[in-house]
């Protein structure tokens, strides 16, 4: 999957989607591939901002312009309509980084959501100013009176509709590098990270999707690698093997509580920015169990 989540190659699959279900696929922002794509990018400028996305770098080197720019077409790289009305915390834009454990793909595409992970809060300059966990935001979601119910749902719809529309590309190259399929449940599996932002009529939006999780905190990592492999039934050949990954990787998650859960008592008018003054939070950031996603034909 390595070559998949290049900007290129994400960004393909998905306009392939839109185009097809456009309602269903509304999720993803409006998006030129350069160079064979700079002439409809050129007639449909409009007075709105874009950012620029260099193809095949390990770094999030992007820019952003309005329609009075110009610049090389001929440059590789992908152009999407920005996000200009984002929901924000306290004035600031936020995009919220989540984790997803692929165990299998094709005809029976297995999809598992860890319902734990980061928001990363942005000044005036779109630099990283603040980072929390997802069950701060969720907290910070029932405070302002959203319901969470709602805005997990759409998120959670929108990252199922993301692996669907690479799922043929995964069953191709799941198939080329010739893995055994003989077993019932194979350890093989792909993790990836999805960054998404909301807006201010809380619609999610998929920004990025990478087959290298960038997991800077040492806690979240550890669950989160601990969960997967134990989702995926790793085992080795020697309990005293066993044991040790558990002394090193600690008890895992269990008995959390997850994110999605409606908010209870009366629900006040949406606001565009959330407010974090007087907010209560759980000092130990507990991680849950992550959230699984069957797909199959025989689905409704």
């Amino acid at each position: 999957m390595k070559t998949l989540c290049r900007t290129y190659l994400y960004a393909k699959y998905l306009l392939y989607m839109r185009k097809l279900c456009p309602a269903h696929y509304s999720f993803f922002p409006h998006t030129w591939i350069f160079p064979r794509e700079h002439l409809l990018f050129l007639s449909h400028k409009r007075n709105v901002q874009y950012i620029l996305k260099p193809l095949n770098k390990s770094k999030e080197e992007v820019l952003i312009f309005d329609h009075t720019s110009t610049f090389e077409g001929g440059t590789p790289c992908v152009v999407q309509i920005y996000v200009s009305n984002p929901l924000r915390i306290d004035g600031r834009r936020f995009d919220v980084r989540l984790f997803v454990c692929i165990t299998s793909c094709g005809a029976l595409l297995r999809v598992f959501l860890y319902n734990e992970g980061v928001v990363r809060v942005y000044n005036k300059l779109n630099q990283r100013e603040n980072v929390m966990y997802i069950s701060e935001l969720n907290a910070l979601f029932k405070k302002n009176g959203y319901n969470t119910g709602h805005i997990w749902g759409s998120i959670e719809s929108a990252i199922v509709k993301t692996i669907i529309a690479i799922n043929p590309h995964l069953t191709w190259e799941f198939k080329n590098r010739k893995f055994s399929t003989r077993a019932l449940v194979s350890p093989c599996f792909q993790l990836i990270q999805l960054d998404l932002m909301l807006d201010e009529h809380l619609n999610p939006y998929v920004l990025k999707v990478k087959d290298t999780p960038c997991i800077e905190d040492l806690v979240l990592k550890r669950n989160i690698f601990y969960d997967t492999l134990m989702l995926c039934d790793v085992q080795t050949k020697e309990t005293k093997h066993r044991d040790s990954v558990k002394q090193v990787m600690g008890k895992g998650n269990v008995n959390e509580e997850t994110l999605g859960n409606k908010l209870d008592g009366n629900e006040t008018s949406p606001k565009t920015s959330l407010s974090m003054k007087g907010n209560e939070l759980d000092g130990n950031n507990p991680s849950p169990l992550p959230k699984a996603y069957l797909i199959s034909p025989n689905n409704s």
